[in-house]
This record gives structure tokens, C-alpha cells and sequence, in this order.
């Protein structure tokens, strides 16, 4: 048994000096739980820190965060996170994530997690984070007025050891102390879609869309069809937006519309309707695409048709079918789901006509229409009543 516990302590003190490189001192208790924890969607999102050469992110995670540092130098980090009051303070408390990989092997056993706690100034797009000095610290330690329960490690720095209660009372008293509570780190939020170079967008969403996994259904909004699309755009914007820096043109803006949804949607509810709603438009637009290329490939059918067929049209579309070997698949509309709506049986193409030959179903937003001409066109739903409204007669 103390050969084991000399190596818990060991990895232990590997931990906590690791840790301790920002300047923050660590507990084995957590300084508020559950009860006093709240959440505030504000401090959702990418923190960046010039002068450090540090970003932090964070994603919501229920009612608390999930933590990715990172800062220069230093590996990057993961972290879950709460947001907790302690009086009127505002805090952040962090623990380091397990790596999944150690799982519960016996070299995974030996390490031992630690919290950090933070006070936290927010104030729109700049974070204040202020931990809790670790210099101060072993200043109070060496003066012997340190009053709270701890233990200094011999490998390295000293670990706090007081229960839950006995930290909140140690905090509130030393909270207005500038020793106690000098040093911080100053982050200014980072715009989501400026400046942004192809292979911040890809990370950024890829990591936003694995936290959104959590927010489908029923545990969320998200369907899992939805949830599917969006992982179809993500591998759509890794194979085909570049790493360096961005131009213009219509690939980029739909890939920094696709990140600004993303964190919208992490941040709330609200976001995910926004999100959902957005990827219904797009999905139309698809699909008003293709039913526009199928209407053209139908039009040319047609007019080869009435050119042997002394400008007559067929009686149907599935006439189209045999003999011009039109796909029968070419036929479904795709923006119902249904067939074209035809109304050419028996009538004539004239090129100097506008008459309407066949139509997409409808719905609130258009239709995808061909003209006696052969024309092809997107009107909206008032254009296309207008239309009917004015029909020339084919004769």
C-alpha cells in the first residue's frame, strides 16, 4: 500500500505543477456545488488572450461548460466548468478531464484531479479571470498565516485540502484582498467571422458540432437528420474551404454563416431554432435546384417530342419515359416529393408564348416553372399567381 500512495503522489504532483504554470492555486474539493452554481450564456464562446498567446473556449455543457485551453507553450487542456456564486462573487471553477485513453487501467488510477477556481469580471466583450495567487500563497504559507487546510507536496507546490465550506470562507474573507487576487488574465471575445483563417473556421465548427451531439433529440432540438446535415456541410467545408487566410466569394460566406449559427446554437435554445430554420432554407434551396435541373432536362424531352410529333405535346409525362428514355425518377418533383404538376396534354410549343407547361407543387415559397418557349424559371408564389392569372391560350 505505500508504494501505491507514493505514486499517486507522485502523478499527483506532476498534475498540479503542470497546472500551476498559470499562476493559480488548486484544491481537492470544489469550491461551490450544484446548489450554488448558475450559468450565464454570455461567457459562451472563444476568449483570446494576445499578449499570452492564449484561447480559451467555452461551450455549453447543460447548465454548466465545457473548457478547451489553449495557450502558448503549454499543451492544450480540457476541462468541464462551473459558474458559481460565493456572496455576490462571481467564480469559475474548472477540473481537468480525464483522458479517455487511460480509462480505468492501473496507470489511469494513479492520477488525481484537482480544481482551480477563478473570479470572474465579465463585462460584454472583455473576461477578467483572477485566480487565487499561488505566490500569495506560499507568501501567507512561509508567514504561517495560512489558515485553511492544506498540504505541500515535496515535488512541488501545496494542494488545498479544505472541505467545500471551509473554502468559501476562506474566499469571501481574502475576495477584496489586491495580494490575494492580483494577477489575471485578460481576454477579449473573438469575433466568430472576422479575420478568420479556413483552418480556425474548421476546428471551430468541427469542435462546436461534436458539443451540439448532446442537443439531439430527445436529450435536445436538434432531429437526427438535422444533426446529420450538419455534419454533411462540416465534412463539405474540411475537403473544400482552404487553411490560410480568406477571400471573398459565396464558399467562404456560407462558411462563416455555418460557424456563427453553430455558436449561437451552443449558447441556447433560441440558437438552435435559429439553426434549424436556417438549415430548412438551405435544404429547400437544394432541393429547388435540382427540381430546376429536372425541369430542364423534362423541357428539352418535350421539345424533342413536339418537333416529331408535328409541335404537339404528349398527353403525359410518363410518355416521355419510353421511347426518349427520360429516367422515370426524373419525373418526381423534388420539392414535394410528388410529380410535376403538367397542364401541356394537347396543347402546342410556340417559342413566342409564355404559357405555363409544367410546375413544381406548390408551397409558400414558389415554384419552379416551364414555359411553352422551353424557358425554365424560379418565380415566388405571388410571380406564379400572376402568371396564372395571364395564361395565353396554346392552340
Amino acid at each position: 500500500m505505500k508504494v501505491v500512495y507514493e505514486t499517486r503522489c507522485k502523478s499527483l504532483a506532476l498534475l498540479l505543477a503542470l497546472l500551476s504554470m498559470v499562476g493559480c492555486t488548486l484544491s481537492l474539493h470544489p469550491l461551490f456545488t450544484d446548489k450554488d452554481t448558475v450559468f450565464e450564456s454570455a461567457l459562451v464562446g472563444a476568449w483570446q488572450n494576445d499578449q499570452e498567446g492564449a484561447t480559451w473556449f467555452l461551450r455549453q455543457a447543460g447548465g454548466s461548460y465545457l473548457l478547451e485551453t489553449d495557450m502558448k507553450d503549454q499543451p492544450r487542456g480540457q476541462f468541464t466548468a462551473q459558474l458559481g456564486l460565493i456572496g455576490q462573487h462571481r467564480f469559475l471553477q474548472i477540473l481537468p478531464l480525464k483522458p479517455a485513453a487511460l480509462g480505468k487501467s492501473v496507470y489511469g488510477g494513479h492520477f488525481i484531479q484537482a480544481f482551480s477556481f477563478w473570479r470572474v469580471t465579465l463585462d460584454e466583450d472583455k473576461l477578467i479571470l483572477t485566480p487565487l495567487d499561488s505566490e500569495w500563497v506560499q507568501r501567507m504559507l512561509k508567514e504561517e498565516k495560512l489558515e485553511i487546510k492544506h498540504e505541500q507536496l515535496e515535488t512541488g507546490p501545496f494542494v488545498l485540502t479544505a472541505s467545500t465550506p471551509e473554502l468559501q470562507a476562506f474566499i469571501l474573507k481574502y475576495v477584496n484582498d489586491p495580494e490575494a487576487f492580483g494577477k489575471s488574465l485578460q481576454f477579449e471575445r473573438r469575433n466568430a467571422t472576422n479575420e478568420l483563417t479556413g483552418a480556425m473556421i474548421k476546428k471551430q465548427s468541427l469542435a462546436v458540432l461534436n458539443t451540439l451531439k448532446s442537443r439531439v433529440q430527445p436529450n435536445g432540438l436538434l432531429t437526427t437528420d438535422q444533426y446529420a446535415k450538419l455534419r454533411q456541410i462540416q465534412d463539405g467545408i474540411q475537403k473544400t474551404l482552404p487553411d490560410g487566410e480568406l477571400g471573398v466569394g459565396s464558399r467562404v460566406d456560407q462558411a462563416k454563416q455555418f460557424l456563427a449559427l453553430l455558436l449561437e446554437a451552443e449558447k441556447s435554445d433560441n440558437g438552435i431554432k435559429m439553426l434549424t430554420v436556417w438549415l430548412e432554407s438551405l435544404t429547400r434551396d437544394e432541393r429547388e435546384a435540382e427540381a430546376n435541373r429536372r425541369v430542364r432536362v423534362i423541357s428539352e424531352a418535350l421539345a424533342t417530342y413536339a418537333y416529331s410529333h408535328d409541335g404537339m405535346l404528349p398527353s403525359s409525362l410518363e410518355t416521355l419515359t419510353g421511347e426518349h428514355q427520360t429516367p422515370e425518377g426524373m419525373l418526381i418533383d423534388p420539392l414535394s416529393g410528388g410529380h410535376f404538376v403538367y397542364i401541356g396534354a394537347g396543347k402546342r410549343l410556340l417559342p413566342d408564348h409564355k404559357t405555363i407547361i409544367l410546375h413544381t407543387s406548390g408551397d409558400d415559397k414558389g415554384r419552379v416553372v416551364m414555359f411553352s418557349d422551353g424557358s425554365v424559371q424560379s418565380v415566388s408564389a405571388k410571380q406564379f399567381q400572376t402568371l396564372l392569372g395571364s395564361q395565353q391560350e396554346l392552340k
